[in-house]
């Protein structure tokens, strides 16, 4: 499944176009026939190609700027389908610098909107909120400031993705401001019942790390809902795996108690979602879900008192995080396997686990998924009594 794009970019013709001496016909006619292959919601990927053997042949004709807007878009989404954002991301930025030269101004933020999520695809935080930034500041120019002259949906989804970045950015009170912005504005777009239940997530995100992991485990379901009905299975499949973790954090707070007791609920939680989870990510195709899913098994089995080879386990998923060149994935390896050998009591092993997360997180794109490493240096420091507050760098 494609990404969502704005309505306006969902158009393949428009009368005002026509007013412009540019205006192709057979353009039209080629990018009426090319969008109708793609109108459906869940279209197959061939059907992509088949838009693009649409408007192939008039791909160098002379057409107005709309229409030359729509053919690079086409061409970029074919691509972002099969996964590669990289050519993607080149025709979104022709369709930006022809966007730029003509009078649809709507053309142009939207465009931005659509390559922060691709590059958001990526894993490229920080150039994603840098569009967004980019398109609110447009969008607040032509509005001379007041942001209640912006529309609200366009203004809620651009708050949902911007709050979603930051937080990754590790710019935590940021995050927290965007997400109070946008739980403001939501009531006034009801229909936007996905960009709610995206806040909704970076709002439990914020309170997990606050220590409220059983509190944001409701909500989270209720945005559950949401997701089944309105988003793909790869971003079903990750809030399911973030459920999961939820309700593992809750668990973990009754360690010390038999699973019959507080545990019972969040582990039986846990389960179901991560059994979920790794179906979802088996059908998306995504393999650092299916990664993340494999960690969140091994804390299960700790925390239920399983017996295999956690450890091993972990390794696994460390040589799958190489494999695919996921640094993401390879830090919250680390962190896990850190986690597993201080249960077993191998501290110093775990500590370099730590440091590792931290290592690679350190300039990331998203520095947000060392915390729980730094957490753990800061408390084994704590505990020791260090003199030396380097032994624990």
């Amino acid at each position: 499944m494609a990404m969502l794009l704005r309505p306006a970019l969902l158009w393949p013709d428009w009368f005002t176009w026509r007013a412009d001496p540019a205006y192709s016909p057979t353009v039209a006619a080629a990018l009426r026939s090319g969008f109708a292959h793609i109108a459906s919601a869940d279209a197959p990927r061939i059907n992509f190609l088949w838009a693009c053997a649409e408007v192939a042949s008039c791909k160098n004709a002379t057409m107005a700027t709309p229409q030359h807007v729509r053919v690079c878009l086409l061409f970029a989404r074919t691509h972002e389908v099969e996964g590669a954002y990289t050519d993607a991301l080149a025709y979104v930025d022709r369709a930006l610098d022809v966007a730029a030269h003509g009078p649809f101004n709507d053309d142009f933020t939207d465009l931005l909107l659509y390559r922060a999520k691709l590059e958001r695809a990526r894993g490229r935080y920080l150039i994603a909120a840098s569009d967004l930034d980019a398109c609110l500041g447009l969008l607040r120019g032509r509005a001379r400031g007041d942001d209640t002259r912006i529309d609200p949906a366009l203004r809620l989804e651009i708050l949902a993705q911007l709050a979603d970045y930051e937080f990754f950015l590790g710019h935590l009170l940021t995050a927290a401001r965007l997400v109070s912005q946008a739980q403001r504005l939501a009531p006034r777009v009801p229909h936007r019942r996905l960009d709610a239940a995206s806040i909704a997530w970076v709002q439990a995100h914020l309170d997990r790390l606050r220590g409220y992991a059983w509190e944001a485990v409701h909500p989270m379901l209720r945005a559950e809902s949401v997701y089944a009905h309105d988003a793909p299975p790869i971003s079903r499949g990750r809030l399911a795996y973030f459920v999961a973790e939820l309700a593992l954090d809750s668990a973990a707070r009754y360690s010390d108690g038999p699973p019959a007791s507080h545990r019972s609920e969040p582990l039986r939680l846990a389960r179901v979602h991560l059994d979920a989870a790794e179906r979802l990510a088996q059908q998306a195709n995504d393999r650092g879900g299916r990664g993340l899913v494999q960690l969140a098994r091994v804390r299960y089995s700790r925390l239920y008192g399983g017996n295999s080879d956690r450890s091993a386990r972990i390794v696994d998923v460390l040589r799958l995080a190489r494999r695919i060149d996921d640094d993401a994935l390879l830090a919250q390896a680390f962190t896990a396997l850190g986690d597993e050998l201080a249960y077993q009591g191998e501290h110093e092993r775990a500590l370099d686990c730590y440091r590792q997360t931290i290592g690679l997180m350190d300039g990331s794109e998203f520095p947000v998924l060392a915390l729980p490493a730094r957490r753990q240096l800061l408390l084994a420091r704590e505990m020791a009594g260090a003199a030396d507050p380097q032994q624990f760098a």
